[in-house]
């Protein structure tokens, strides 16, 4: 291959080229920019879409003070709460609920995961003590039941 300059450079550029192309020719691929001056070349500048600078509007923030207690898969709110404090001890007083029930110890465990994540807007905006009482509680809880729920399975009669 003749190389364009008669000197190291130009030798080395013309070696250069001669490989690339060589593995693209093994590879299948097609070169786009066979002298390599397209990179020299100022791009052209991109079209703006003018609705790209339109943000979508935000739904406002619940009122500032109003707590809704909320239910897994129900629109409505079991009840509503002034402070972040008040809401923390509903909170708390139905995960208790739920541990105490009648049911199976693995739907007691269900049915918390459920109320939390029903709830975890709320828990985001209560202050960091709060947060972490309900938090800490939920945790403490689904370790009981899930100590609970060993226990029934050692004692279950084994199936044959």
């Amino acid at each position: 291959m003749p190389a364009s300059k008669q000197d190291p450079q130009g030798y080395g550029s013309a070696l250069t080229y001669a490989r690339r192309y060589s593995i693209m020719a093994a590879c299948g691929i097609a070169a786009e920019d066979d002298d390599g001056n397209a990179a020299s070349r100022p791009r052209p500048v991109a079209q703006r879409n003018p609705l790209d600078n339109i943000t979508p509007p935000v739904a406002p923030p619940p009122p500032a003070g109003n707590f809704a207690l909320k239910a897994p898969g129900k629109e409505d709110p079991i009840s509503t709460h002034t402070t972040g404090e008040e809401w923390t001890d509903a909170y708390l007083s139905m995960m208790a609920k739920i541990e105490q029930s009648k049911i199976a110890t693995r739907a007691k465990m269900t049915k918390c995961k459920e109320f939390k994540e029903a709830n975890s807007w709320q828990l985001d905006r209560l202050d960091a003590g709060q947060k972490a009482r309900a938090v800490g509680d939920y945790a403490i809880r689904i370790k009981r039941l899930g100590a609970q729920n060993t226990e029934e399975e050692r004692n279950e009669p084994a199936e044959h």
